[in-house]
């Protein structure tokens, strides 16, 4: 199991001992911030490396090390994603650059290696306001993670992951609202038995928490529900499943009139599928999904638009640096429409 050792450790702290000093302020010698957090002076060096390397601290000879915090009217955002090449994770740059500016804050955007174990947070160039953690794995959700962003130096805000734990701030829809709205749709539409295609990580809270809701609200309007479970973990694609799963459709293998596909990643790839395999769409199965990030043609769906998702995240990053000692926030956004792409066929009670 990976473990912050002592260097990053102190580098963390020292961190926040800079937030709280102004630009220019003397910062502790070697030999003192030794005595105070009981460590070793290579421990020390290699923190204060850091720091001077990431231009946060300056050294002049025969006078010391300062602060460098230049004063700034505004804020800086630092929009940090996995760089798993979806086109869903890269399409929020731009809205989000786009909203940052219009809230009068520096934007700025870094990536890191997906498979990486631990959020490369001590890794951070520059001297951000405000850290937007976007498109993290479920992975990613683990005790240490959580640990290192509840206490570090910065916000940190995590959006688009819902994150049920004390203490750390996150945005994203409402999942719990669109399954609700999604399931009873398909009912008003005539559809009883339905398919779930989950083609997300197992572990994805988000995603849980959405066919939970899908599934809850459907069995409670005694519709049948038969999961299409793709099996895949963060940073792999579900497209060979969907292709066994789509055959096996068009082969008269399952026993649903409509396919809810948990993302919308899937239902693209389901309606491409379907269609190449002559299966019409929505005469022989209708189908629909969670999300249009990026666009998905042909397929309903439920969604918040990029601008007002982007608009909200920063907005509520305002908020947080304003009000540096309040409590931290967990929203969920419940202002999502349904997009009609003609993909539901309407039935009768009667159709078979």
């Amino acid at each position: 199991m990976e473990t912050v050792n002592k260097s990053d450790f102190l580098y963390l702290e020292l961190r926040k001992k800079i937030a709280g000093m102004s630009h220019g302020d003397p910062f502790p010698t070697v030999r003192a911030l030794i005595s105070e957090f009981k460590v070793s002076q290579p421990t020390v060096e290699a923190a204060l490396k850091k720091l001077k390397g990431q231009n946060l601290l300056c050294a002049h000879v025969g006078r010391g090390t300062f602060v460098c915090k230049p004063d700034s009217p505004r804020k800086k955002i630092l929009l940090l994603q996995p760089d798993w090449p979806a086109r869903a994770i890269v399409s929020m740059i731009e809205p989000f650059r786009h909203a940052a500016e219009t809230q009068e804050f520096d934007f700025d955007v870094q990536t890191y290696d997906y498979r990486l174990k631990l959020l490369p947070l001590r890794e951070i160039q520059g001297n951000p306001d405000l850290i937007l953690l976007d498109s993290i794995g479920a992975g990613y959700i683990s005790l240490q993670n959580l640990s290192v962003i509840a206490k570090y130096p910065v916000p940190v805000l995590i959006s688009r992951t819902y994150v049920p734990v004390e203490g750390i701030n996150c945005i994203c829809n409402d999942n719990g609202a669109a399954g609700t709205f999604l399931a009873n749709y398909l009912y008003r539409m005539g559809h009883r038995k339905i398919g779930v295609l989950l083609n997300e990580p197992g572990d994805s809270v988000s995603c849980e928490f959405l066919r939970r809701s899908f599934s809850f609200a459907a069995s409670s309007l005694l519709c049948s529900i038969e999961y299409l479970d793709c099996g895949i973990s963060f940073g792999e694609r579900p497209d060979r499943k969907i292709r066994e799963f789509a055959r096996k459709i068009a082969d008269g293998n399952y026993d649903f009139s409509a396919l809810f596909a948990i993302s919308n990643y899937g239902a693209a790839k389901m309606y491409e599928e379907l269609r190449a395999l002559g299966v019409r769409i929505p005469e022989d199965l209708s189908l629909l999904t969670n999300g249009d990030k990026p666009e998905t043609p042909g397929v309903s769906t439920y969604d918040i638009s990029y601008a007002d998702y982007a608009d909200a995240v920063m907005r509520l990053a305002r908020k947080i640096l304003r009000e540096k000692n309040a409590a931290p926030r967990m929203i969920e956004l419940d202002a999502g429409r349904f997009i009609d792409r003609g993909s539901v066929k309407k039935r009768n009670q009667t159709d078979k």
